[in-house]
């Protein structure tokens, strides 16, 4: 009985072991969890988490119920419900004061009678200016200025502002303005209005190179007095802002964030309201529109397209257009200037103003030759305008239909059936043209809120599985994430409800919806299985956001050429717009057989055979670009210096050409080229000109010129000077409670918060600034060897490879694409990031910034920002004849400060902000389009780059570099070890280098 009651005692003790062991052998990789978990700083767990010890049932769910059974693997991060959206947008200050009224009153202030400037705003009261008397020059780009206004009792309500104003004619800079009314931003898109200026082309008569190919004319400035309302800068609402006044005095201040202006006043008002189109033909007689003859009313008026009046920006130059045999004026392989707009008249308020003479008064009809194969399946809007009034409601949405080819629009036919009838008087009239979003701007203010929604919900998701993660385990995900579910389905909706409206408004469904269509199925399949699935289609996902955002992007760009406008009398028809199949043959046939004998390298005048003062000059930039040089060339280094040049595209080998003999006298190269050329002694020594040092300290950096030194000689100017900067996200590190890091041990400290919520830093390529802000540098004093093997470079270089090893932050990444989403909310590239984030990530708008890099504390205390610059320069080719002065006298023209500012200013007229060049002239710079505040960080990072040197054989410098850095990461050497060994190979090439070309 004794051994039985034994038994089953030990039994018992054996099953209460197996039952208490049992859950942590099931789930050893666990640790427990608590009910409240940390996340970043300031955000913890909300709800219960299951028992790790329940098994996973795969019962299906609804909203609302209980999780049993989800298994978990560590201690999770539920995050709390948070406010999606930004919303301080227009739409809800509009929601807002939905009840308020808008009063019939108007009220002028004086841009004179200001009550307070501050901050360097450097206003001053001119007693009259271009007709205008007692205006206030605002000659600065910073500092704020405020007013005051009197609201009568009974006229609190929603109001329109309009500004009237005269650009300073001295610069090309953008007009924009912050407003504050009552020392408060009422919605976001009160922190920058712009205002435009205006331009011409220089001449109609398009003069004609030497080759019978018409030039592209330069814009220019033209002064003017504007009244312009204050609206939306990026086009996603289409009227004028309105703001709130209240009963009482308010003060209105304007702060400079781009350049000032003359200022006449601020008007406060009511916006005019255009009539129908039913209301302005009423009482119009069929009779009154058949009397509107040829014989009644004379021929029809043709506009062309690029013969301009007005236009608001420097890139609505026109162009050649070659892809139709009716295109007015024609010519199958010249160059003829014969067409306006295009990829660059596509960004909402820009506008092209035309001017035509009518000489008999009656109804007329208007027709557009036009040509819109941009937006595929879509439309364009243009709000038209004639003598500069809507003339009805429904031209302020005109639309141009999707053409692959050239098309002609007739005003009114696509929209009622028939042509819009115009009553015109006798005189100069004006017709003019501007780029609006029309039915698709609430629409695509809806999608822009929806990837700035599904981004967010993005970002909140890799916090807790990272952007790689386990595809086998249940994150539970719609419980740790609060509003996650219901904000898949909303933005659903509202993708739906999108996807009908562009049907409605297009008649059919085509690709762009159907790109709407693959988003909303996806997000619905993910609500159906209570995000089960995310984790593991999270690469899906974050497609599907990248494809919504660029969908947005294109859609805003509503571009659209113009060839020619027809006036005729209403009762007449139009002439012939569009080219048969045997004129288009013809067209073909002409051109391929021109190919044959054109010289398409070769660009604007050739000079003459023989001529004494002619040098040639090759580039690599593209055919718009070298167009802009040439004609820049022809009037005004030609024309001051009486030197010819003949400018080609090239894109062959420069060491080929030398070797044969066919070089050019001036060539633009990249960074290392001077010194491979130099050192076989193909390049002409530039400090052998006289005026070589005063020129060089008046246009560039003190260092500037070091990368082109050898020994005491210098080989070529800099050109482009381009260096790193810090972008980071602003609502990203506020919401994480993290402040922007000064120096590099600030982001060492910051980077355990942000990879506890699985976020990363783009931080390659910063050894070189590390090195340098620590007192070191790549090369000896003689530049004879490398000095990275010593004690500080080899440190430096191990608390760079540890950013990699120790805390595994991405070698490899796409940063715009990770930035824009969240993923990488830090970031180290060069400054012309700015442009790309500025022009194609519009949802982040406002929630990014751009700074110096972080830096090393020095021993005073002071912090060193410094960093290497990287660039391209332009050389002369030795000749052995006078040539060489003549290439010298270019190189100082083209890398002057007039030189750069034109070719700045028209480069990016001609291909928009992204296309903005990095020159390496510092006045030439300053005349560039950045903002006041962007302009001053990249200065101040400009004081702190350093340029480093040239060798011989330093061509293995970054290559060993970027060896040992894989060695150390990749394979798991020590950082001594492997910059030791490729450090020797870089050593043995620059050895070797000096002995061939016989160096000391």
């Amino acid at each position: 009985m004794n051994h039985g009651l034994r038994v089953i005692s030990t039994v018992v003790v054996l099953a209460m072991l197996f039952t208490a062991v049992l859950p942590s052998f099931a789930f050893a990789d666990e640790e427990p969890v608590s009910s409240t978990t940390e996340i970043a700083d300031n955000v913890t767990l909300d709800v219960t988490l299951a028992d790790p010890t329940e098994i996973e049932d795969n019962t299906e769910m609804t909203d609302g119920e209980t999780v049993e059974g989800e298994t978990t693997e560590e201690p999770e991060k539920v995050l709390a419900k948070v406010e999606y959206g930004r919303d301080n947008n227009y739409i809800n200050f509009l929601k807002k004061y939905a009840d308020e009224s808008f009063p019939e009153a108007e009220y002028i202030i004086p841009a004179a009678e200001f009550v307070k400037q501050e901050d360097g705003a450097n206003a001053t009261v001119v007693e009259s200016y271009e007709g205008k008397q007692n205006v206030l020059k605002w000659d600065s780009q910073e500092g704020k200025i405020t007013w005051t206004v009197e609201i009568p009792e009974g006229k609190a309500g929603l109001y329109n502002m309009a500004l009237s104003y005269y650009p300073l004619m001295d610069t090309m800079l953008t007009i924009a303005f912050e407003m504050r009314i009552d020392g408060q931003i009422q919605f976001n898109s009160m922190k920058n209005f712009e205002f435009n200026r205006v331009f011409e082309n220089k001449t109609n008569e398009f003069v004609q190179d030497n080759r019978g190919n018409e030039l592209r004319p330069e814009q220019i400035q033209i002064g003017t007095w504007q009244e312009n309302i204050f609206k939306d800068s990026e086009g996603i609402y289409n009227e004028g802002f309105y703001f709130y006044l209240g009963e009482g005095t308010h003060t209105i201040s304007l702060e400079a964030v781009g350049e000032g202006a003359y200022l006449e006043h601020i008007k406060i008002y009511q916006r005019d309201t255009s009539i129908s189109y039913e209301e302005y033909v009423k009482g119009v007689t069929e009779a009154e529109i058949e009397a509107s003859t040829k014989e009644s009313l004379g021929e029809a008026v043709e506009i062309e397209g690029e013969d301009t009046y007005k236009k608001s920006h420097s890139m609505l130059s026109p162009y050649n257009d070659r892809t139709d045999a009716l295109s007015q004026p024609y010519h199958a392989s010249k160059i003829r200037i014969n067409t306006i707009g295009g990829a660059n008249w596509s960004s909402p308020g820009q506008w092209i103003e035309w001017q035509f003479d009518i000489e008999t008064a009656g109804y007329y009809k208007i027709g557009v030759r036009y040509q819109q194969n941009f937006l595929r399946g879509m439309f364009v809007t243009r709000s038209i305008k004639i003598d500069g009034e809507t003339t009805f409601e429904e031209l302020g949405g005109t639309q141009f239909a999707y053409s692959r080819n050239w098309d002609f629009k007739v005003l009114g036919e696509d929209e009622t059936g028939e042509a819009y009838y115009f009553y015109l008087k006798p005189g100069t009239h004006t017709i003019s043209m501007e780029v609006t979003l029309g039915d698709m701007a609430e629409l695509l203010n809806q999608i822009d809120e929806c990837v700035y929604q599904l981004n967010y919900l993005y970002r909140k998701v890799i916090m807790i599985t990272s952007t790689s993660p386990d595809t086998y385990r249940t994150y539970r995900l719609h419980e740790k994430i609060n509003d996650l579910i219901p904000k898949l389905k909303e933005v659903s909706a509202m993708l739906k409800d999108v996807e009908g409206q562009i049907i409605a408004v297009t008649g059919g469904k085509g690709s762009e919806a159907a790109t709407l269509e693959k988003v909303y199925v996806q997000l619905d399949s993910f609500v159906d299985d209570n995000a089960r699935s995310l984790h593991k289609r999270l690469t899906e996902y974050k497609e599907s956001i990248s494809t919504l955002a660029a969908w947005v992007l294109s859609m805003k760009s509503q571009a659209l050429a113009i060839d020619y406008m027809i006036v005729t009398p209403a009762n007449s028809e139009f002439k012939r717009t569009q080219s048969n199949f045997l004129e288009g043959l013809v067209h073909e046939f002409n051109a391929f057989f021109a190919s044959f004998t054109e010289d398409y390298n070769s660009v604007g005048n050739i000079a003459e055979d023989g001529s004494e003062k002619v040098i040639t000059v090759w580039t690599t930039v593209g055919r718009d670009s070298a167009n802009i040089l040439k004609q820049m060339i022809d009037d005004m280094f030609t024309v001051e210096s009486g030197i010819g040049v003949n400018l080609k595209l090239v894109q062959g080998s420069l060491i080929q050409a030398i070797a044969a003999g066919r070089n050019p006298d001036v060539i633009n190269v990249d960074r290392t080229t001077p010194m491979n050329l130099a050192i076989r002694g193909s390049l002409v020594d530039l400090r052998q000109f006289d005026d070589f040092d005063e020129f060089v300290a008046a246009n560039f950096t003190e260092t500037a010129t070091t990368a082109y030194t050898l020994g005491e000689s210098v080989y070529a100017l800099p050109e482009t000077q381009t260096f790193s900067m810090m972008f980071y996200r602003t609502d990203i590190l506020e919401e994480l409670g993290l402040e922007v890091p000064q120096t590099w041990d600030d982001l060492y400290a910051m980077l355990p918060v942000l990879q506890r919520n699985n976020l990363d830093v783009g931080a390659g390529g910063i050894f070189g600034a590390m090195l340098y802000q620590a007192g070191g540098s790549y090369y000896n004093e003689d530049l004879t060897a490398t000095q990275l093997t010593s004690k500080l470079s080899v440190d430096v270089f191990t608390k760079y490879t540890d950013l990699f090893t120790q805390y595994s932050l991405p070698v490899n990444y796409d940063l715009f694409n990770r930035f824009r989403t969240g993923e990488m909310p830090i970031g180290f590239t060069t400054y012309t990031f700015y442009n790309q984030l500025k022009q194609a990530a519009p949802e982040i708008s406002g929630l990014w910034e751009m700074t110096l890099l972080p830096g090393t504390v020095r021993e005073d205390g002071t912090i060193s920002r410094a960093d290497g610059a990287s660039g391209s320069a332009l050389v002369a080719i030795k000749s052995g004849t006078v040539r060489e002065e003549y290439a010298w006298e270019y190189l100082k023209w083209i890398t002057g400060k007039d030189a750069q500012s034109r070719y700045g200013r028209e480069i990016e007229g001609l291909l928009g902000p992204t296309a903005r060049i990095s020159t390496a002239n510092l006045a030439a710079f300053e005349t560039l389009d950045w903002t006041k505040s962007v302009r001053d960080e990249i200065n101040r990072q400009r004081d702190e780059i350093y340029e480093v040197p040239e060798v011989p054989g330093g061509y293995y410098l970054q290559r060993n570099i970027n060896n040992a850095f894989n060695r150390v990461v990749n394979q798991g050497d020590t950082p001594r070890d492997a910059l030791n060994e490729w450090t020797k190979q870089t050593d043995s090439e620059i050895a070797r280098k000096r002995a061939e070309f016989g160096l000391e």
